[in-house]
């Protein structure tokens, strides 16, 4: 069975309009604001938000987590759903956004639970977070507050559709995210162009060629999320190390490898005593 919360919605121009009091509309027939009226609603351009841009998601992700459910909880599902559910992370997660997963405990007592995980490699900004959860927590209530298990069934979408009703400034709720990947490494293939993307310069390029045409793959210069190039940072010491190591090999036969960094080591720290 289905929740006997009412189902908001617009029958059509000439029937009449049920409007959820928190959302702002035209009188135009179907077209609404983008932004809900919740008190304390912040999920429009949350992305765009100082805490939750660039580097300060990945701190402040965990909160926003919890944030986010807290307030889909009190606006969506009128706090049927627990106050608190498993939600957390998964690094392993590269196919799909996020999962729910949904079972019955025995003991102590029969009760339902749901447990929410997150990709952490796909859902890497706060707006794919935002988007993600709302899907998963449409599962999970389609299982604690219905009882029902259909997957992308008649429950789920009811929740799916009250979702974008009481928030429009969401993007629809369906059944699947078309999100790319962010990888922060490419390979690409000299002869088709086909590219490979990574987390981490681990693919050994001596070893491994293109699947399509058998070419030989190069790394990419490394980008941000933007486009923009991100320049190499080169330590000091070791663009000294790299400009000076074979003067020194070359200043007498003989020295190890060893020799010649505790050399440089000297040389460097005396270069920079002089000069701060």
């Amino acid at each position: 069975m289905v929740s006997d919360v009412p189902i908001w919605g617009l029958v059509g121009c000439s029937d009449v309009e049920i409007v959820p009091p928190a959302a702002k509309w035209h009188r135009h027939c179907g077209e609404r604001h983008s932004v809900c009226e919740i008190p304390g609603c912040f999920l429009h351009d949350v992305e765009k938000a100082k805490q939750y841009s660039g580097r300060k998601f990945k701190k402040n992700k965990d909160s926003l987590v919890q944030e986010m459910y807290s307030l889909f909880n009190r606006s969506v599902f009128d706090k049927k759903l627990p106050e608190k559910i498993d939600i957390g992370w998964n690094k392993k997660m590269l196919r799909t956004a996020g999962l729910c997963t949904t079972g019955e405990t025995r003991y102590p007592k029969k009760e339902r639970y749901a447990k929410i995980q997150i990709s952490l490699k796909v859902c890497d900004s706060a707006d794919r977070l935002r988007d993600t959860l709302i899907h998963e927590i449409c599962h999970a209530a389609s299982w604690l507050i219905d009882g029902v298990r259909d997957s992308h069934g008649d429950s789920w979408k009811f929740y799916a559709k009250k979702s974008n009703l009481v928030h429009p400034e969401l993007p629809l709720v369906t059944r699947c995210h078309n999100y790319k990947i962010n990888y922060k490494i490419h390979y690409e293939c000299t002869q088709c162009k086909a590219r490979v993307g990574r987390y981490t310069k681990s693919l050994n390029t001596d070893r491994f060629i293109c699947a399509k045409c058998k070419g030989t793959l190069i790394m990419l210069p490394l980008i941000r999320k933007d486009g923009t190039p991100i320049a190499p940072h080169v330590r000091p010491f070791a663009k000294y190390v790299q400009e000076n190591y074979r003067l020194v090999k070359q200043s007498a036969e003989g020295l190890s490898h060893g020799d010649v960094m505790r050399q440089l080591s000297k040389d460097y720290a005396l270069k920079h005593k002089r000069n701060p």
